[in-house]
């Protein structure tokens, strides 16, 4: 692991959810807990902080529109980032018909 990354799933408060959860077993409550301690840790630069704000703004944009669990999945691929394959702040665009393009929500509204 050339950058080791913080997952939201090991940054949840074990008070307040299961300590033997996964990532891929993250509810969107969850994961979002676990993305905002990282945002609030102080070991990010303000760069990486401002690139990770912005993708978790994208994340639940995607959200509205795919299964979360697609949703997830795209965040993990992300994280691509710690094989030194790209860093924060790069486009993460290549992944969207990938990962995500099967995975709409049905959207049946009232």
């Amino acid at each position: 692991m050339v950058h080791p990354q913080l997952w939201p799933h090991s940054e949840l408060n074990v008070a307040a959810c299961s300590k033997d959860i996964t990532y891929d077993k993250l509810s969107l409550e969850e994961f979002v807990a676990g993305y905002a301690a990282i945002l609030l840790s102080h070991s990010l630069s303000p760069k990486e902080k401002e690139a990770r704000e912005e993708h978790l703004i994208y994340l639940m944009y995607l959200a509205t529109i795919y299964e979360w669990q697609a949703v997830l999945s795209y965040h993990g691929a992300v994280l691509e980032i710690e094989c030194g394959h790209a860093v924060w702040g790069d486009s993460f665009h290549h992944l969207d018909a990938r990962i995500l393009q099967r995975h709409f929500k049905s959207l049946v509204r009232p």
